[in-house]
């Protein structure tokens, strides 16, 4: 926690909303009828379709924390 600290950043966790938070966002603009709740699977076929999927997600967000 510390590391991410000191770079500014904040973890995935901690910047994840809850589902009423985000029941309440979304009501401001849309009617929900219902909130599912799913993990979020992740399947790959090798490490470099992981790193383009990474690069793609969070680009630069993390880069702080890779000495210069």
């Amino acid at each position: 926690a510390a590391l991410y600290a000191e770079a500014g950043l904040l973890p995935m966790g901690t910047r994840t909303r809850g589902r009423e938070a985000l029941r309440e966002r979304v009501e401001r603009h849309f009617r929900v009828d219902s909130i599912v709740s799913r993990p979020a699977v992740l399947r790959v076929a090798d490490s470099a379709e992981y790193q383009r999927f990474h690069a793609a997600t969070f680009g630069t967000y993390f880069a702080p924390l890779v000495p210069a």
